[in-house]
């Protein structure tokens, strides 16, 4: 049971909350797999949202199809705006990760990351990590 403690008079705290746990520490080829786990889940995940905004602006088209309705017109471009934002994060998402997936190999002797000619950049390390930012 967490212990409370007296912040001031007739004030108390109690800390629920669980103790650090050691970070895990995953394997080249587990840290490969995760990446591209997550990275596929991402890009499913703008797909559908891009789906959506595009079908929403279909919608409101079809409701104005005149463009009459100032709010509606803010609307539909707020929304292309997004859609551009996510097809640009899809495109280099999809670069990024068929350069991993066809450049990256999994040393099992030493279970680094590396590439087929046996060097991978510190820059694409940072790129591989970027993909999430």
């Amino acid at each position: 049971m967490p212990e409370e403690k007296k912040i001031a008079e007739g004030v108390y705290m109690t800390d629920f909350r669980k103790p650090n746990q050691q970070p895990t520490n995953f394997t080249a080829q587990e840290e490969y797999e995760n990446l591209l786990a997550t990275t596929q889940y991402e890009v499913n995940d703008l797909t559908l949202k891009i789906f959506h905004l595009e079908r929403s602006n279909k919608e409101m088209l079809e409701m104005d199809p005149k463009g009459e309705d100032i709010d509606l017109v803010e609307a539909i471009i707020e929304n292309e705006n997004v859609i551009f934002k996510y097809k640009k994060r899809l495109e280099i998402i999809k670069e990024r990760l068929s350069k991993l997936q066809i450049n990256c190999i999994v040393d099992v002797n030493t279970s680094n990351l590396v590439s087929q000619d046996n060097q991978i950049k510190m820059e694409d390390e940072e790129e591989i990590h970027d993909i999430f930012l």
